[in-house]
């Protein structure tokens, strides 16, 4: 259940920060970020429901297409993560190079919702800046390259680890010049 939900249930339990402000853009980065993980996970980055096809594979690679495809990604030195645009924006595949960024195994999130299996930081708007940069890519069918964000990544044991990427975002395009993927490469930048 989105943390918005779970609130509307069960009520705030927080105690009042000596920030007056605080609280109101806590509430509104939280906001974003389940309007953003309720969009992706029922629309996807589509602007209607159908736009990319109602099933996997609906708008389908060449053999060719996905060999070049598989390629770049396996060979880049770089993170590489490629995104089912439709409903769930589900990961279907990965690098090594991204897998070690993310401190995750390509085998356990190829299949995933790439927000549930990438959740970011629960309190700030990383998700909703990281959806709306697919939902751009998308709906333009050209690259889009984020500013330097940050986006938190979780280690082992369940903790937070802050990072911050540059992020580019590709369109892959079927033979028919229809949306099939998206292709994130999200390069770590080290901290000052």
């Amino acid at each position: 259940m989105p943390s918005f939900f779970r609130r509307l249930a069960y009520g705030a339990t927080q105690t009042r920060p000596a920030d007056p402000v605080a609280p109101i853009s806590m509430s509104l980065a939280s906001l974003q970020r389940d309007v953003s993980l309720i969009q992706a996970e029922f629309l996807g980055v589509q602007s209607h429901i159908g736009e990319f096809g109602s099933s996997p594979g609906a708008f389908t690679l060449s053999r060719r297409q996905k060999r070049e495809l598989r390629n770049l990604i396996e060979e880049s030195v770089d993170p590489c993560l490629l995104i089912d645009p439709r409903p769930g924006l589900r990961i279907v595949d990965a690098n090594e190079a991204f897998a070690h960024a993310t401190l995750t195994k390509r085998s356990r999130i190829e299949g995933d919702m790439l927000f549930a299996a990438l959740p970011g930081n629960m309190d700030d708007n990383s998700v909703a800046i990281a959806f709306e940069a697919y939902k751009t890519c998308a709906q333009s069918l050209q690259p889009y390259t984020l500013p330097l964000q940050r986006y938190d990544i979780r280690d082992a044991a369940g903790g937070v680890l802050r990072r911050h990427w540059r992020s580019s975002y590709l369109p892959v395009m079927d033979d028919a010049g229809r949306l099939a993927y998206i292709l994130n490469r999200p390069v770590p930048i080290a901290a000052n």
